[in-house]
C-alpha cells in the first residue's frame, strides 16, 4: 500500500515565507489566519491548516519573521499535536508555538505581547466566502474583542492577495500530483 507523501519542513519554510512576503506587499504588520472549527459545513474555511500542517480550526498569527503563534479551541488539540510528535510525525509548529484560547480577548493579547498595538494587521477570514460565510468567516465577537482591546489597529482583508501568492507557488509541491495542467492564468501545476 502507497503512503501519503508527507509534507516538508522546506515546505513549511516556503508557506511560512509566502505568509511574510503576503505582509510585505499588503503593507500590514502582521497577518492573522482564522480557520474555522473542523467539519465546519461544506464550505469549511481551513486556511489555517495551510501554514500548520496540523488540525484544522485555529487562528495563526504571524508577526514580521517570527515563528508563527497558533491559538486553539481546545486542549484536545495540543494532545493531538504531542500524540503526532510521539508517533514520529513531521511537525511544523513546536510545542511552545501553541495555546489555547481562540478568543479575540487571547488574539488581542497575542498581538500585544509581540508587539503589535497599532497598525494595518492583515487578516484572511474578512472576506465574504459562500456559500456560507456572506460576512466572512472569522466571528464579529472575535473581531470586536480585537479592536476594543487594540483600538489604533485597523484590520484588512488580504485574501485576494493571499490566493493570488499561492496559486503559482502550489506547483512547486508536485508531490500530490503527476499530471501537469496550466491553469486559467497560465500558470504550469503538477
Amino acid at each position: 500500500m502507497e503512503s501519503v507523501p508527507a509534507l516538508s519542513l522546506a515546505e513549511r519554510d516556503r508557506r511560512w515565507g509566502l505568509a511574510r512576503e503576503l505582509m510585505r506587499r499588503t503593507g500590514v504588520d502582521a497577518l492573522i489566519v482564522y480557520g474555522d472549527r473542523e467539519a465546519g459545513a461544506p464550505a469549511a474555511f481551513n486556511v489555517d491548516g495551510y501554514f500548520t500542517n496540523d488540525r484544522l480550526g485555529s487562528i495563526v498569527l504571524f508577526v514580521r519573521d517570527e515563528a508563527p503563534t497558533v491559538l486553539t479551541f481546545a486542549s484536545m488539540m495540543i494532545a493531538d499535536h504531542l500524540q503526532a510528535r510521539y508517533r514520529g510525525d513531521t511537525q511544523w509548529i513546536e510545542p511552545d508555538q501553541i495555546f489555547v484560547g481562540k478568543t479575540g480577548s487571547h488574539l488581542a493579547a497575542a498581538l500585544k505581547h509581540r508587539g503589535v498595538s497599532s497598525g494595518p494587521v492583515g487578516v484572511l477570514g474578512l472576506e465574504p466566502y459562500p456559500p456560507f460565510y456572506f460576512d466572512g468567516a472569522i466571528p464579529f465577537r472575535t473581531l470586536h474583542a480585537v479592536t476594543e482591546a487594540l483600538p489604533d489597529i485597523s484590520l484588512v482583508p488580504v485574501y485576494r492577495q493571499f490566493f493570488e501568492l499561492a496559486r503559482c507557488a502550489a506547483r512547486r509541491n508536485s508531490a500530490w500530483s503527476v499530471t501537469p495542467r496550466v491553469s486559467a492564468s497560465g500558470c504550469v501545476t503538477r
